[in-house]
């Protein structure tokens, strides 16, 4: 039974503002004649799950690539916190030009790799990186694309592959080193002028 008691409270909760910072790196070739980029976004670290194998999965194609001279590559390590729209715009904004193709990691832990994408002319050419680099992978046979905070959005219709682990991680599998091969032979690819990766 409740009962009326003759007596008030009154309750204070202290308000503070709170500033997220996100902390991304942007690394860039020098640019080609035309203007035009081939994009590395390692998502890191992820949303999905707060891993940070994506960037180190950048960090191994970058040591792979010391020595050589390339044109039109742009490697980022983005953080998704804060507002990931407007924190993605302003790194678009520093590489300028022209994005041919953005090649997305994230959460790079599992039994095998998975391509998403919604371009389906990119099906092929991306299970032939993966075989060609002897990574583990799922066959990319759907249009598919994720649903979680990337930053993706900020590069308009630039088309894109996200690259991230499938299955459940184990001790003994570590696919760090297959998803940095497989950039590396698109970034070999890319540079060659292959077809299949320029707009």
């Amino acid at each position: 039974m409740a009962t009326v008691l003759g007596a008030s409270a009154r309750v204070e909760v202290p308000v503070a503002r709170v500033t997220e910072t996100a902390h991304s790196l942007l690394a860039l070739s020098p640019a080609r004649p035309d203007g035009h980029r081939l994009m590395v976004w390692a998502v890191a670290p992820s949303a999905i799950d707060g891993s940070r194998g994506a960037a180190d999965a950048l960090a191994a194609v970058v040591r792979g690539l010391a020595g050589r001279a390339l044109e039109g590559i742009a490697l980022v390590v983005f953080d998704p916190h804060g507002d990931v729209a407007a924190n993605a715009t302003e790194i678009a904004k520093a590489i300028g030009g022209t994005t041919d193709l953005v090649i997305v990691l994230d959460s790079v832990a599992g039994e095998r790799l998975r391509a998403m994408t919604i371009y389906d002319d990119l099906f092929l050419p991306i299970d032939h990186y993966a075989d060609a680099a002897g990574a583990p992978h799922a066959r990319t046979l759907t249009e598919d694309e994720p649903d979680w905070p990337t930053g993706l959005s900020a590069f308009g219709r630039s088309k894109y592959v996200l690259l991230r682990g499938a299955g459940s991680a184990r001790a003994n599998v570590d696919l760090r080193p297959d998803a940095a091969a497989i950039v590396a032979f698109a970034i070999a690819r890319y540079t060659s002028e292959s077809p299949e990766l320029h707009q």
